[in-house]
């Protein structure tokens, strides 16, 4: 039997972890193009070690014409243009990674027609940066200028594995690592009843699977994502049950001066991501991937699921700087709003 074959490049993070195995299970041949081999050993996988950002590395992957690909490295708009249509050109479905980041929260709910950052933000120096949010919303618009019809533009929510544990703009490394050890975290007190959507990996990976080679979903842009929502609040909420994690809140100010220094990066993020209300609409690819919302997995059932999973001795790596920086702030006296 010639089993279709999907090639993920990139895929051993958060998504591409459950992507792999749920395609597995549907019985397709699948291929990951990574720096180093994932987790999964399947006779139906097979990793090519090699790095795909290199063009030449790329132009001989795609040689063999896999049935669908879904790439989630991240470009600049000079970098994409330069690959956009070599992926179009060797393959029957492409799938563009973009993200529910493009989007502003000038819309009570967001749709896949909400204004985007790029041409709505009202921070004008914002919407002509390079930030991450911008940026791929400009390679959207590459690939829509492209000649071909069969690629598909996905915009994942803020998602949730035992790769990546969000509240606000941090991190695993931050949460997890110092809910272990018995000490704070710190919010800005300004998050604390900002709406978010988060999303299991393994929901996104339904969400993906249920788009593929359907021709009905060809030049159409999905939000990939669960229909809940909950604010920062309730997410620290979640996590003290489950981990005992402590929340402090403190002024908005000084959280971005421990966030990574005041970066401009971080300040963007944190700024004109997290601090936004992100209530998504996910009926458009419910439908689209023949799901209905009953079909995902709720989201603190999903988020008890991961949290247990690790050993009692497990810390995620990196993320010093911010944490050291939250040890001075703490030892320092700084100012604390809110304890929860």
């Amino acid at each position: 039997m010639n089993r279709k074959r999907i090639l993920l490049i990139g895929g051993t993070g958060s998504m591409g972890f459950y992507l792999t195995e749920l395609l597995l299970k549907q019985n397709y041949q699948v291929e990951v193009a990574a720096i180093a081999p994932g987790e999964i050993q399947h006779p139906n996988l097979q990793y090519f070690i090699l790095d795909a950002r290199d063009i030449g590395n790329l132009t001989r992957l795609l040689e063999t014409r896999p049935d669908a690909v879904i790439d989630f490295l991240d470009y600049k708009p000079a970098e994409y243009r330069k690959r956009c249509e070599l992926f179009l050109r060797h393959t029957k479905h492409y799938f563009f990674l973009s993200s529910y980041r493009v989007y502003t929260d000038l819309n009570p709910v967001t749709t896949e027609e909400s204004p985007l950052q790029k041409d709505a933000a009202p921070d004008l120096v914002f919407r002509n940066s390079d930030d991450y949010s911008i940026y791929k919303a400009q390679n959207e618009e590459i690939l829509r200028a492209m000649p071909y019809d069969h690629w598909t533009i996905v915009r994942p929510s803020i998602i949730f594995s035992k790769f990546s544990l969000p509240l606000t703009s941090l991190g695993a490394n931050c949460i997890y690592n110092r809910a272990m050890e018995k000490k704070p975290t710190l919010i800005a007190d300004s998050a604390v009843e900002v709406q978010s959507t988060c999303t299991w990996s393994g929901d996104i990976a339904k969400l993906f699977a249920g788009l593929l080679f359907r021709p009905d979903t060809f030049r159409e842009t999905y939000s990939l994502c669960t229909g809940e929502h909950r604010t920062w609040e309730e997410w620290a909420k979640a996590y003290r049950e489950l981990i005992g994690l402590e929340t402090w809140t403190i002024p908005q100010e000084e959280f971005e001066g421990i966030y990574w220094n005041r970066a401009q990066w971080a300040l963007y993020q944190f700024r004109y991501d997290r601090m936004l209300n992100r209530v998504l609409d996910n009926s458009k690819v419910l439908k689209a991937a023949g799901l209905t919302q009953s079909d995902l997995t709720p989201v603190w059932k999903a988020l008890e699921f991961e949290l247990h999973r690790f050993p009692a001795d497990y810390r995620f790596p990196g993320g010093e700087e911010l944490n050291a920086n939250m040890d001075r702030y703490l030892s320092g006296g700084g100012t604390i709003l809110r304890k929860f």
